[in-house]
């Protein structure tokens, strides 16, 4: 089995000849659609963003764990088969078309088996689907830190415009103060 992919998931084929991985590009997509909501996070929302956003990074890893670890796999075995060839076959080719044996023929010979080709296929495809979840998770790794860097540390609190004719209350000033924001920081020239 390759790897099939649609405009709702990828299925990646497992080594050991077991159930392929499924990837549900639906869900995730409904996932990143709430890290637009960044913008717009207030006190009462940041806590419910930093769990959501927490539960889908962990979701992407779970998956990019399961992932890597096929690819590895695959690149173990494409290096047992070269091996087992290279030992096996690759000197009576050498000799057989009369080639000098230099590490290039060698592996020229190698990359020439469909077993190979077909194992590297796989590995390369795998390397695509984590470059995907990768992208992934770091979107929500860069949400989840937006939101704690708004709402995080004594932050909690968003600025409370006050009237300055109230009695008893704070000007927008003072208000402002109380919640001490450094902003951006100095610019560095």
């Amino acid at each position: 089995m390759s790897f099939i992919v649609t405009a709702t998931s990828i299925t990646c084929p497992k080594l050991d000849g077991l159930d392929p991985i499924t990837i549900h590009l639906d869900k995730l997509a409904k996932n990143e659609i709430r890290v637009a909501e960044v913008a717009i996070v207030n006190s009462s929302t940041a806590p419910e963003l930093l769990a959501f956003f927490n539960q889908s990074w962990s979701e992407v890893n779970d998956l990019l764990s399961v992932v890597r670890y096929q690819k590895r796999m695959a690149e173990t075995r494409l290096k047992n088969i070269k091996n087992q060839k290279l030992l096996d076959e690759v000197p009576g080719i050498i000799k057989e078309r009369k080639l000098s044996s230099s590490k290039d023929i060698r592996d020229a010979i190698l990359e020439s088996y469909p077993e190979c080709q077909e194992l590297q296929e796989k590995i390369h495809q795998f390397e695509c689907v984590v470059s995907i979840l990768e992208t992934k998770s770091e979107k929500f790794v860069n949400a989840f830190t937006s939101v704690k860097k708004l709402y995080g540390s004594g932050n909690s609190l968003p600025i409370r415009f006050v009237p300055s004719g109230d009695s008893g209350d704070k000007t927008v000033e003072e208000t402002a103060n109380i919640r001490n924001r450094s902003g951006f920081g100095k610019p560095s020239y």
